[in-house]
């Protein structure tokens, strides 16, 4: 079973029975109605249910006397689960959240932050850093992609890499659209749906390669480049694959549909899309509410990454 944009939007028009052929509903209308429902909806719902499933790190590296670092902009509601400070060797620990008001208790001259608090869409280290060491690491659920059509992204078809540069292969011409400098992410094709990587810089295009920085695509060990065969290049911030659980993508779809029939008040048509809603986010929320049955919550110290990443 596949899971592109497309395959939605034939769930979409075979489940409203709503009249598709007219100017009203063509496929571009759909796709933004399902990105509303997928931001304003579906993830909420997900987060509720299953608040790990977006998770994500993203690093920033720490500059010498500056404290204030922006939240990643993927950030759902502009949030944070937590904050970690990484060193030069590896070691994590947490930056402890403090209101505004404590600043006082923790803001002596240092070379590592030991607490943070929030200011507008920025966090505040305190101390401010005195020396340009160490990350700072951002754990947060990140909102999936916006989507599009699979037309306006590139499958790969064969890859290679070198010390400085990765070259992927891909069966569709993206640089009419997109140019050296411009941005790029790369979607694994298989269930999650992840992000191999976000907002890489391409450094060489053609009708038929894409290149980027080695460095962007490896694994956290450096030596795999993860991007693989029948993989997806996409313009950055979109996806042709709805990047959810794939019990839900049944949800989007109905959900859409919902939207539809409301927009043309056919209120017989729209109480049974409601009730086929209903039903289909029960039966989802069923499959995704125990992600590891077996394993039983470990009681851990609040400094310990475990209740972070277990």
């Amino acid at each position: 079973m596949s899971y592109f944009v497309e395959d939605l939007l034939e769930k979409i028009k075979s489940r409203s029975f709503a009249p598709i052929s007219q100017s009203t509903f063509q496929d571009q209308n759909l796709i933004d109605i399902a990105n509303e429902e997928l931001d304003l909806n579906l993830v909420a719902n997900l987060v509720g249910e299953r608040e790990d499933f977006f998770l994500t790190t993203e690093d920033a590296a720490i500059a010498a006397n500056i404290s204030h670092y922006a939240i990643p902009s993927r950030a759902i509601g502009n949030a944070l689960k937590c904050l970690f400070y990484v060193d030069t060797t590896g070691n994590i620990q947490e930056v402890t959240f403090i209101d505004p008001s404590r600043r006082g208790e923790y803001d002596l001259t240092g070379s590592q932050p030991r607490a943070f608090f929030i200011e507008g869409d920025e966090i505040v280290l305190v101390p401010t850093p005195s020396v340009a060491v160490g990350t700072i690491r951002f754990l947060f659920p990140a909102k999936p992609n916006q989507l599009i059509l699979t037309t306006s992204c590139a499958k790969i078809t064969a890859v290679s890499s070198n010390v400085t540069t990765a070259s992927f292969t891909v069966n569709t011409d993206l640089s009419a659209d997109l140019a050296v400098g411009d941005y790029v992410d790369f979607l694994s094709v298989t269930s999650p749906f992840k992000l191999w990587a976000y907002r890489l810089p391409i450094t060489q295009i053609t009708s038929s390669i894409i290149e980027v920085a080695t460095a962007g695509v490896l694994d956290d060990a450096g030596s795999n480049v993860l991007p693989q065969v029948d993989d997806y290049i996409c313009p950055s911030g979109f996806a042709n694959i709805p990047q959810i659980p794939t019990a839900y993508h049944p949800v989007l779809a109905q959900m859409s549909v919902v939207t539809m029939l409301e927009s043309l008040g056919d209120l017989n048509k729209l109480a049974r899309a409601e009730n086929t809603l209903a039903k289909l986010e029960l039966n989802a929320k069923k499959l995704i509410r125990n992600r590891v049955e077996a394993t039983p919550k470990k009681v851990s110290t609040r400094s310990s990454l475990v209740r972070y990443f277990r």
